[in-house]
């Protein structure tokens, strides 16, 4: 599998293109973007790109998400499957 960040993803130890090759099936893998600002918000991996040559799953979210807006006071964890994309 190989993992190309978006110029936004921030990955730590990442900047370009890089492969991952001891995954085993039923294994998980995740990416997060860090961001060393207090605004939890501007976190996002947006147009990073996964290769695979295996059948894979990729799910993308957020872990506080504020539905329908800002001007509530909870959130919750938003998680959907990615669709795959043309080369």
């Amino acid at each position: 599998m190989t993992i190309t960040p978006s110029s936004t993803a921030n990955l730590e130890g990442h900047t370009n293109a890089y492969t991952i090759t001891n995954l085993q099936q039923g294994q998980t893998y995740q990416i997060n973007s860090s961001d060393d600002t207090d605004d939890d918000y501007t976190n996002d991996v947006t147009g990073t790109l996964i290769n695979s040559d295996k059948p894979i799953a990729v799910f993308a979210g957020a872990n506080l998400a504020l539905v329908p807006d800002l001007n509530y006071d909870f959130g919750n964890p938003l998680v959907q499957q990615q669709l795959p994309v043309a080369d």
